[in-house]
């Protein structure tokens, strides 16, 4: 089921959910996402905002590092990993970013 998953559906059915304030069942949809199209920066940066409002920054970080990784240039989550995570967890970034 998951080869058949249509992207662009799915993104906007999770930020429907995630301006629901559903995120939990955003980041659900776009876990889903990813089982089908793990290269895809955009699901990456709606999963990290996802995270974001749900405080669980780490998470949030990783899913923006990921898609830096996939995408350097992606100027969504160059914004939001400049954005409202705590100043800690960004001793841990590497260069560049």
């Amino acid at each position: 089921m998951a080869e058949n998953l249509n992207i662009p559906e799915a993104l906007n059915a999770a930020r429907d959910l995630h301006q629901a304030g559903n995120c939990e069942e955003a980041i659900e949809v776009l876990n889903r996402a990813l089982a089908a199209h793990p290269k895809n920066p955009e699901i990456y940066n709606q999963l990290g905002l996802s995270h974001t409002s749900l405080k669980q920054f780490q998470k949030a970080l990783a899913a923006y590092q990921q898609t830096l990784q996939l995408r350097p240039d992606y100027p969504d989550s160059l914004r939001n990993i400049a954005g409202p995570l705590p100043p800690c967890l960004y001793r841990n970034l590497p260069a560049g970013l």
